[in-house]
């Protein structure tokens, strides 16, 4: 029935032969009939149950990108996160560095200058200790 040409269809259901159906209408009027214009019930349910089909898939489809993206996603996320995570441990090890040459390089300025000042000889580690105090206030 499905493979048939759409005249041949019409043909067997409205009984028309030689361009004129049963009630007399011609070749034209027989063209346009309702019966070739309007599938019929099997055919709707044929054509229902594929979209229904092909809408499943789609959602299917639609559903595995999602998670193979989301797991794209992820994996990026872990990959920036270990670049991150490096990152600011150079980052503090340069701060620790520089914090610590600069409380050695203050310590020393501050025994040159309590000595030249006062007279007094201050032991570098007392220099030190004063500095770190300051600074981490």
């Amino acid at each position: 029935m499905f493979g048939e040409p759409a005249h041949q269809r019409c043909t067997d259901r409205c009984g028309s032969s030689n361009g004129k159906d049963q009630k007399g209408q011609d070749a034209a009027t027989h063209l346009r009939c309702r019966c070739q214009l309007q599938p019929s019930a099997g055919k709707r349910f044929e054509q229902d149950a594929a979209r229904a089909e092909a809408a499943r898939i789609a959602a299917e489809a639609k559903q595995a990108s999602a998670r193979d993206t989301e797991a794209k996603v992820k994996k990026a996320a872990d990959k920036i996160g270990l670049k991150v995570e490096a990152a600011e441990a150079k980052i503090r090890e340069a701060l620790n560095s520089a914090r610590a040459e600069i409380e050695a390089v203050a310590a020393e300025a501050t025994r040159e200058m309590v000595g030249r000042l006062t007279g007094i000889a201050v032991d570098s580690k007392d220099a030190a200790a004063a500095v770190k105090a300051e600074l981490n206030v």
